[in-house]
């Protein structure tokens, strides 16, 4: 028998080191792609996919020598877990340069981009006590008197449009000005949008003639920014109402019970997209050759 302290059964703590099994397996599978289309003269069409493919297998098993093996009589875990990822991103460029006085005085930059992510996550366990024989460890679930299994599966889905205008004067005035929408699936039905626009000027003093003739300053340019960005840090299924089983109930006047489910969320459908506003202005400066 396990030596005592009091009513305390104790063990061994090098044993429950030392005789504790666990075995962790990993395989990731990382796949990318990156197509480039010429469409026109300035027009170019890029087309980019990636998936991220993973999968987790743990075991553990804990023997009639550990701390909790003692206390269940052998312990053994079963667990899988499996995660994919996957993202397309197409990207539609247009540079154009026009000509004033001198050669490309003008710069123009459109650019639009609409994307989807996705991720798949999905998890299984089992747990299992009271073995009646330890030698077969965990290759033998059948052998314990008590099982608990569990699983779960969740879907993540996010789709994006983003339109981009970048123009510049003679490298001297500078404009940048773009609008993004994000649609998730973890928001409700009346607020799965968010909308976010972004403003951004900036004066790049040092190409005019006056500040090129101080031999003092090498840099000078003033900026300033506005935009708004979005934030979808929330669980899928977070907004729904939900159930959760595993909640025991009795019957036939207490001699037995059976599982049940018990409400687990209320829905909430106006929850939206989080939004942080921020602006920001700067100057950059360079002395005695940006020393």
């Amino acid at each position: 028998p396990a030596p005592h302290y009091g009513d305390q059964i104790m063990t061994n703590p090098l044993a429950s080191a030392i005789e504790t099994s666990i075995i962790n397996k990993t395989i990731t599978n990382n796949i990318n792609a990156n197509l480039e289309f010429k469409l026109l003269e300035g027009l170019t069409l890029n087309v980019i996919g990636g998936a991220i493919l993973e999968n987790d297998n743990n075991t553990q098993y804990y023997n009639l020598n550990t701390f909790l093996g003692l206390n269940t009589n052998g312990e053994g875990i079963v667990a899988a877990n499996r995660q994919e990822y996957y993202q397309n991103s197409n990207i539609l460029t247009y540079n154009k340069f026009f000509n004033g006085h001198h050669k490309d005085d003008h710069k123009l930059k459109l650019t639009f981009v609409q994307e989807q992510s996705q991720t798949n996550s999905y998890s299984t366990s089992l747990t299992a006590k009271n073995f009646l024989v330890q030698q077969t460890n965990i290759n033998d679930l059948g052998g314990a008197s008590q099982l608990l299994a569990s699983s779960s599966n969740s879907l993540r889905v996010l789709k994006s449009y983003l339109g981009r205008i970048n123009y510049s004067f003679e490298d001297k005035y500078l404009v940048t000005a773009s609008y993004r929408a994000d649609g998730s699936s973890v928001f409700g039905a009346n607020n799965k949008w968010g909308y976010f626009p972004s403003v951004s000027v900036a004066w790049n003093a040092f190409e005019e003639p006056f500040i090129k003739e101080l031999n003092l300053i090498s840099n000078l340019k003033f900026r300033g920014s506005w935009g708004v960005t979005g934030n979808q840090a929330i669980n899928p299924y977070q907004t729904l109402a939900s159930m959760n089983s595993g909640a025991n109930y009795a019957y036939d006047g207490g001699d037995g019970t059976t599982i049940g489910f018990v409400v687990g969320s209320l829905a909430n459908p106006n929850l939206k997209w989080e939004s942080t506003s921020q602006s920001n202005i700067g100057i950059d400066l360079g002395l005695f050759n940006n020393r």
